[in-house]
């Protein structure tokens, strides 16, 4: 794979790079607390691994459902790079605004996390 110095690259292709890096990270924040709430249903909520994994695989077709609503809707819709890295960047502060507030420090604080 050839590598193109920076000042070689075209302004669309340099924004793939924050772009894959803020969905990589988005992805990574996402998955990391799902593994946390299995455990927390599992160990805390004492929740058996069945129904916690039927839980968890009903979250990602409800995921899936929501991206294709999603996608219906912006069909028609012309993208930039930048636009898409816009709404990627919203799609991040959205997710850690839903997962922030059910940290165990504050959902259970008597516990301690």
């Amino acid at each position: 794979m050839k590598v193109l110095p920076r000042e070689a690259l075209t302004e669309s292709q340099a924004s793939l790079v924050p772009y894959g890096v803020a969905h990589f990270g988005k992805s990574l924040f996402w998955y990391s607390s799902e593994l946390v709430f299995a455990f927390f249903l599992t160990e805390r909520a004492g929740l058996p691994a069945a129904w916690m994994g039927g839980l968890l695989a009903g979250g990602l077709v409800l995921s899936a459902l929501i991206d294709l609503a999603i996608g219906w809707q912006l069909r028609g819709a012309s993208f930039t790079l930048a636009r898409a890295c816009r709404l990627q960047f919203i799609g991040a502060c959205a997710s850690a605004a839903a997962i922030t507030p059910c940290s165990p420090q504050i959902c259970c604080p008597r516990h301690g996390g």
